[in-house]
């Protein structure tokens, strides 16, 4: 038992210790089961989480695909809206949009060559993300830009409709043996404060035919006529009203409302004034006589009124060959037939009715006043007072300036002793040779600042008097050489201040020649700047620029006188000829020091100081300076008179009302077209091969602010502009103006031609019966002859001796018989020489 028992614990002990050993490591892969199982649960977690991170990042990727697809969408769109903007209009008749169009205009207004702006826009439009894949060709580039021209002419035409008043002015220029003109209208307007507005619009630079003053007026209703009709087709096919108009447009309403005419003094322009004068008054008759036949509101109990129709309606059926001639007319035909009776007639009616108005009312519908540019005016008083100057040297039988021949008469002149007769030849080189100031500051403009950049000293001027005058300073010689409105009073003051360094300036480059001479117009100028009378000259010249030209320029065109109205000026211009005479008897107060206060029309200090001090300090070594003052003061005063005339007190302009005076405004000057005439021909020079249509398209767009106004038009007038331009770049009109021009000199040329044989007709048919009649040569039977006895004996004479006088000069039958006397003596003692 004991064993049994021992072997039953040593059994059990085993077994407890296998248990113990089994129950350890079931409880170790119970901990490992544990762990296992936590990092399962763990991995477990951790994959949902991660299978929810790629569930969330699939559907945010779904989700950004989805968007991203949109979006491309959108902004495929966009892009595609934005050509759409950009094209205007899909499919095989695209066009380019209004706002296109305008980026167009404004490259090309800024210099942008025309063929290169297709390339620029495609580079802007890639920069902003917009793709196009063809550049504006050229042919549309001239097309957007006729569009820009023809707008120009509906805006002017709308505000000419709504003006309450209107002003022109002209110019004229010649380019390469072409003479163009420019025109400007000033368009008035009465705000709802009663405040006067004006607005200067250029209406285009033209070539015309010739420079007579029945062309200008013509052009000028030629010009008229196109802006009407312009306004006119806009108005039959579109609704014009959404810019601020309704109604047609013409001339009629366009000379109702021309109250000025602005230019320079020459004859031509005022000569031109007085035919847009009998323009406004036909129109005017016209326009009277139009509304009585459309009001029917004429008296039909005034027999005046009712044989004039009676009359005219019978004339329309006899020029037509009675009833039956007027049955076979065509309705075309008829229609045209009543439109010349319905103009007659109504020139005839306007003509009744405006008598029968007050004269009063017939002088407001009439009224039409001209006016000239200021600038004109005093450069104009200027040459007056240098001729009254140049004659004061002869008039005194003093020694004048040292004469300045060119070249050829130069070797003319140079034998010529003094007190000798002249010979033929040197007579004439004197005629033609000139002198005084202004011929030196003509040389000087022509040395130092010659129009041609390849003659005179041009940059070495420049850099001299850049070290001469220091840094700072004008050292440009004033352009005499383009003959500046006041370069000679300017070049005299300086070429006075500067003489010794002007002096030195041509030695040097007298002195680096390889053979050290002068050229001959630095010969000139050089002898001049060392004559005191030339210097004399040059002083009364440089006084007049600061004391009276400088200021006037100021008060005209100076700051501030934008708005300056010309027709305002009346007592202006009379303050300044009471100046005039105020120096003319005091010339001291311009030829000596400290009187500035009186002697500038302003009263300001000199315009150059030190020049006029060195004026004064000159003193006695400025021959007849104070003399020749006055002579130049009297010719200026005399030129004054003149060319202010329309400002006197029984004119036209006095006689008007300060609202007249407004509403007629004119600038003081006539810059605009001055401007206008310039800025053509730098372009034509700078692009010879661009039509003149094109040219005044950009000027006319760009001068009258056109952008603005079409940026009011609708679509459909853009389409309307488009259209019109296409068709008037198919016109072929730069083709037909340079034909025109040429059939009219070829039609002028032949003209003249037939003239001139004409009068060689007339002369050989003359000198035939002048070689039929005797020459009288008593002077009892020269008494006896009659009036027209007599002139046939003198033209007989006058083909032996031209300097007879013309029959009309003389005039009465004695002095007609005193000159054939006179003519036969001179036959008798020429023959008697000949026989000694």
């Amino acid at each position: 038992m004991p064993q049994i028992k021992r072997e039953a614990s040593i059994q059990l002990a085993q077994e407890q210790s296998r248990y113990k050993q089994e129950a350890k490591t079931l409880r170790e892969e119970l901990i490992q089961g544990q762990r296992e199982s936590n990092q399962l649960r763990k991995q477990l977690t951790d994959s949902r989480k991660k299978t929810r991170q790629l569930q969330m990042q699939a559907l945010r990727a779904a989700r950004a695909l989805t968007k991203a697809t949109v979006t491309h969408r959108v902004e495929a769109a966009a892009r595609g809206a934005t050509v759409q903007r950009i094209l205007g209009q899909k499919g095989s008749r695209a066009v380019y949009s209004p706002e296109f169009r305008s980026m167009v205009r404004t490259l090309a207004v800024a210099g942008c060559a025309q063929d290169r702006i297709g390339r620029i826009m495609q580079k802007l439009y890639r920069n902003v993300g917009v793709n196009i894949s063809k550049a504006v060709s050229r042919r549309t580039v001239a097309r957007i830009i006729l569009e820009g021209g023809i707008a120009s002419q509906l805006q002017v035409a709308t505000e000419m409709k709504n003006a309450t008043a209107i002003t022109i002015s002209s110019d004229d220029t010649g380019h390469r043996h072409i003479n163009y003109s420019s025109k400007h209208a000033v368009i008035t307007t009465v705000n709802e404060h009663g405040h006067y507005e004006h607005l200067v619009r250029l209406l285009g630079v033209d070539s015309t035919l010739d420079h007579s003053s029945a062309t200008q007026a013509k052009d000028w209703e030629a010009k008229i006529h196109t802006f009407a009709s312009v306004y006119n087709e806009f108005h039959d096919n579109l609704n014009t009203e959404d810019i601020g108009d309704s109604g047609t447009f013409d001339v009629i309403q366009f000379t109702s409302k021309l109250l000025g005419m602005n230019g320079d003094h020459a004859a031509d322009q005022k000569a031109t004034f007085r035919f847009i004068q009998d323009w406004k008054e036909r129109n005017c008759y016209l326009g009277l006589g139009y509304e009585l036949l459309n009001t029917g509101t004429y008296s039909r109990n005034d027999c005046r009124y009712t044989s004039a129709l009676q009359e005219a309606e019978a004339k329309m059926l006899q020029d037509s060959g009675g009833s039956e001639g007027w049955d076979s007319l065509l309705p075309v035909d008829r229609a045209l037939r009543q439109a010349e009776m319905l103009h007659t007639l109504a020139m005839t009616f306007g003509k009744l009715h405006f008598g029968s108005l007050s004269p009063e009312d017939q002088r407001t519908r009439l009224l039409l006043v001209r006016a000239g540019c200021c600038m004109h005016k005093d450069l104009n008083c200027v040459k007056a007072g240098n001729t009254s100057m140049m004659a004061y040297w002869d008039k005194n039988n003093v020694a004048g300036p040292v004469i300045l021949p060119n070249r050829d008469n130069e070797a003319t002149l140079q034998d010529v002793d003094p007190g000798s007769e002249l010979t033929n030849a040197q007579t004439r080189a004197m005629d033609m040779t000139t002198r005084g100031g202004v011929k030196a500051t003509s040389l000087a403009g022509a040395i130092f600042n010659h129009k041609d950049d390849k003659k005179g000293l041009q940059d070495t001027h420049l850099h001299f008097m850049e070290k001469v005058k220091g840094p700072g300073q004008p050292v440009s010689f004033p352009d005499t050489s383009n003959t500046r409105y006041q370069s000679h009073c300017l070049a005299a003051t300086e070429l006075l201040e500067w003489t010794p360094d002007y002096i030195r300036l041509l030695e040097n480059v007298r002195d680096r020649k390889e053979k050290p001479t002068f050229s001959h117009i630095e010969l000139n100028l050089y002898r001049a700047l060392h004559d005191p009378p030339t210097l004399s000259e040059l002083a009364v010249l440089a006084l007049y620029g600061s004391a009276i030209t400088i200021p006037y320029m100021r008060a005209v065109r100076g700051p501030g006188t934008k708005n300056v109205n010309i027709l305002d000026l009346g007592p202006f211009h009379e303050r300044l000829k009471e100046h005039l005479r105020s120096l003319i008897d005091n010339p001291k107060l311009l030829t000596t020091a400290g009187n500035h206060e009186c002697a500038t029309f302003d009263g300001r200090e000199w315009h150059n100081r030190h020049a006029i001090e060195e004026i004064h300090n000159m003193g006695d070594s400025l021959p007849y300076l104070q003399d020749l003052v006055v002579a130049f003061l009297k010719g200026a005063l005399d030129g004054w008179e003149r060319f202010t005339s329309e400002f006197r007190m029984d004119g036209p302009i006095a006689q008007m009302s300060e609202q007249e005076r407004n509403l007629a405004y004119m600038p003081s000057t006539n810059d605009d077209n001055e401007g206008s005439l310039g800025s053509f021909r730098q372009f034509k020079i700078r692009n010879p091969r661009t039509s003149l249509h094109q040219i005044n398209a950009l000027a006319t767009y760009k001068k009258n602010g056109t952008e603005e106004f079409m940026s009011k038009l609708t679509r459909e007038q853009h389409a309307l502009l488009l259209k019109k331009a296409r068709l008037l770049d198919a016109a072929g009109l730069e083709k037909k103006r340079k034909e025109s021009l040429v059939s009219h000199g070829e039609r002028i040329a032949e003209e003249k031609r037939n003239a001139r044989t004409a009068k060689k007709r007339e002369e050989l048919k003359r000198d035939q019966h002048l070689d039929s009649i005797t020459v009288v040569r008593e002077d009892a039977a020269i008494e006896s002859l009659t009036v027209p006895q007599l002139k046939e004996q003198l033209d007989w004479h006058r083909r032996l001796d031209k300097g007879i006088p013309s029959n009309y000069s003389l005039g009465r039958k004695g002095r007609l018989a005193a000159a054939v006397k006179k003519a036969v003596g001179a036959i008798q003692t020429r023959d008697a020489d000949q026989e000694g």
